[in-house]
């Protein structure tokens, strides 16, 4: 038995890679599919809303409100920010550590939300915090605001190079290339030093832009979704068929995806449109959740098992559960069967982690390992490999992926590292 042990360093410039789910899954959906409401014990307004696994989510809102569920949404628990400041955005980046932002603050938490502590920086009008790893992030805002940090949010460099009066949402396809929704979509290959615009007219808006992997992206705003086949480079019109403010969208693979938002003065509150085409065609999921006339639609997120939850102006919190159904990576042609499953162990693992891949034959092994937001954390070769010793204890805690592939056979293993 050969036995080769592995110490794993943190890329620090991590490589986006496909969206955890279009990478990982083959999605599936139910047509029974109907939104429930979550009972948030507020009735003030929320925001954002974030989940880091099947289990675990939080929500912002007013008056520095942030809310945590434990058990999908089941429950809330309203946690203590020691700050009142309206809280837009939120950005979780493991199970325990995570941001909230609006305003002129930004605070952070690396407890799972038991403790925040308040950041240090000059921004003010704050729409959005976003971090592509562990160290490198950035806060948006009104105001041309736009400031990047470099380790964990300890400081902020003011960079307000993006060339809009206000930048909105953020998403990054890789370590370099991002864009940043607002009047127009601009985007950067160089990690945000220089932008250029890709897209906008004299009468666009943007509030939100996904991508859901380094290719395809959706940018929304009032009455107006657009689509870039070609990492951004490009953008094509679609037609949402209705002219209220879409504020945000999410997407569990090219070809299915949601946009919510909302707006009284157009009658069309607590909306939620539906593409299964791409965006080819987009159709009313539903509308009007609830009897309260100021109420639309701020945020929808997406858990690792496929369930959405949203939030609206009321603080209501909807959750649907779409019926998705999850199977690893297909066997690659000429798996003959003998390959036994791989098992990882301990897991959850602190600092080692053991695969034992079972086999009587030694054969070469492509080893990956991802977290949560689809982010490339190693990738090697091993020769002969028949078990693996890995050093997780540099990694943050969190979920992650592990994918294991050989000649015949490629599987994927879930594993949570607890320090």
């Amino acid at each position: 038995m050969v036995e080769i042990t592995l110490v794993m360093k943190l890329k620090r410039n991590t490589v986006l890679v496909l969206s955890l789910f279009t990478f990982l899954f083959t999605l599936g959906f139910s047509t029974k599919a109907q939104w429930q409401k979550n009972n948030s014990g507020i009735t003030s307004a929320l925001y954002a809303v974030d989940f880091v696994n099947d289990q675990i989510g939080y929500a912002t809102g007013d008056n520095g409100v942030v809310l945590k569920t434990i058990n999908a949404g089941a429950s809330w628990t309203k946690l203590t920010t020691n700050t009142t400041d309206l809280l837009y955005s939120l950005h979780f980046i493991s199970d325990k550590v995570g941001y909230a932002a609006g305003g002129s603050t930004v605070i952070k938490t690396a407890d799972g939300g038991v403790s925040w502590i308040k950041l240090n920086h000059t921004a003010t009008g704050i729409i959005e915090v976003y971090f592509i790893d562990a160290k490198i992030g950035f806060i948006s805002g009104d105001g041309g605001t736009f400031l990047k940090t470099e380790d964990g949010g300890n400081t902020w460099s003011s960079l307000n190079n993006t060339g809009q009066g206000s930048n909105e949402r953020i998403d990054f396809i890789d370590g370099s290339t991002g864009f940043v929704a607002g009047p127009n979509i601009v985007r950067t290959t160089d990690g945000g030093s220089t932008w250029k615009k890709v897209y906008g007219t004299s009468t666009s808006f943007f509030y939100s832009i996904y991508f859901v992997n380094n290719k395809v992206g959706f940018a929304c705003g009032p009455g107006e979704i657009v689509k870039t086949s070609d990492g951004g480079v490009t953008w094509v019109k679609q037609s949402p068929n209705t002219q209220t403010h879409l504020r945000d969208v999410v997407f569990l693979n090219e070809n299915m995806g949601y946009v919510v938002g909302g707006h009284p003065m157009t009658g069309e509150r607590d909306v939620v449109l539906k593409t299964t085409d791409g965006g080819t065609n987009w159709k009313i999921d539903t509308t009007k959740l609830g009897p309260s006339f100021f109420r639309y639609l701020n945020g929808i997120a997406l858990s690792n098992t496929g369930d959405l939850y949203v939030v609206n102006m009321s603080g209501s919190i909807y959750k649907n559960e779409t019926g998705v159904t999850s199977t690893f990576l297909p066997k690659i042609p000429g798996d003959n069967g003998n390959y036994k499953e791989i098992r990882v162990f301990p897991n959850p693992v602190n600092s080692f982690i053991i695969l034992n891949l079972d086999q009587t034959e030694q054969m070469d092994y492509q080893i990956r390992i991802f977290d949560q937001t689809g982010s490339l954390m190693l990738e090697n070769m091993y020769s002969k490999a028949s078990r693996l010793t890995v050093d997780v204890s540099t990694f943050p805690s969190g979920v992650y992926w592990l994918q294991t592939a050989n000649a015949k056979t490629t599987q994927v293993s879930k594993i949570i590292i607890q320090h």
